[in-house]
């Protein structure tokens, strides 16, 4: 009788998978991996500041010191960041900017208007220092987006004479190396006055700042007579109700629904 005896092979335990040694500082070198804040993707405002002495300094023309308006389109958030003490003060202060008018916000709209008024260099700048607000410090909620000194992405929409007609704009936007520029007067409702139009550019701040200093540079926009605030209405993009129906109903009414709940009650 043969006996059977297993294998040495079939008794021996199986060996686990190598798994390597992860030390502990490895672990704090991938939990503390550093990823840039969003204050981080955002130039200083020192940086912008100097920036627009150096451009505004170049660009500076017999006119700059000549006074001038300029208006564009804020909407609700944009108007109170803008009337904060802070901008005030920096829009004064360093940019000798005599003042920035708000129009009055109307009930059922989301936009309102801006003016800002002094000489041709601090009224340009300053519009330049707020596209710069605008677009890195308020518009861009999720706060990653790159925003540089040299970045295309800087928007402004203003309110011009209607005289300043399209082929001047498309001059001025090639000679300024604008990276676009778009009438949007058939979509905004405050253009209601066929004397105005408005368009919104979009570049960085060296290309907007040339355009703007050769847009309040024109004839037509010299001649014709200063932009008022107080000229413009602004359409009502939804209904603001007031009914008092909204939050009284009629005694008759009330009567019968007390009774119908008595009679229920009752029962």
């Amino acid at each position: 009788m043969s006996s059977y005896r297993p294998t040495t092979s079939l008794n021996r335990k199986r060996r686990r998978p190598h798994s390597p040694y992860i030390s502990n500082e490895l672990k704090l070198e991938l939990e503390n991996h550093h990823h840039p804040q969003p204050n981080e993707l955002i130039p200083d405002d020192d940086r912008v500041f100097r920036l627009l002495n150096k451009l505004i300094s170049l660009s500076s023309s017999s006119n700059s010191s000549s006074p001038t308006t300029l208006v564009f389109v804020l909407s609700a958030s944009e108007r109170l960041y803008l009337e904060s003490e802070q901008i005030s003060t920096i829009l004064r202060d360093r940019f000798g900017l005599s003042g920035l008018e708000m129009a009055s916000q109307s009930p059922g709209s989301i936009e309102t208007l801006a003016m800002a008024y002094g000489n041709t260099a601090a009224v340009v700048s300053s519009a330049v220092y707020i596209s710069f607000c605008l677009c890195a410090k308020i518009k861009d909620v999720s706060r990653w987006s790159t925003y540089t000194l040299k970045s295309l992405n800087f928007k402004l929409q203003l309110i011009i004479p209607k005289v300043i007609n399209d082929s001047v704009l498309d001059a001025l936007s090639r000679s300024s190396e604008l990276t676009s520029m778009d009438s949007c007067s058939t979509t905004l409702h405050h253009c209601v006055h066929t004397e105005v139009q408005a368009i919104q550019i979009r570049s960085d701040l060296h290309s907007m700042m040339v355009f703007l200093s050769k847009l309040l540079e024109l004839d037509q926009f010299k001649l014709v007579s200063p932009l008022q605030l107080k000229d413009f209405t602004s359409n009502p993009i939804f209904a603001v109700a007031n009914e008092p129906a909204l939050y009284k109903r009629h005694e008759t009414v009330l009567m019968e629904s007390k009774n119908a709940i008595l009679d229920y009650v009752l029962q």
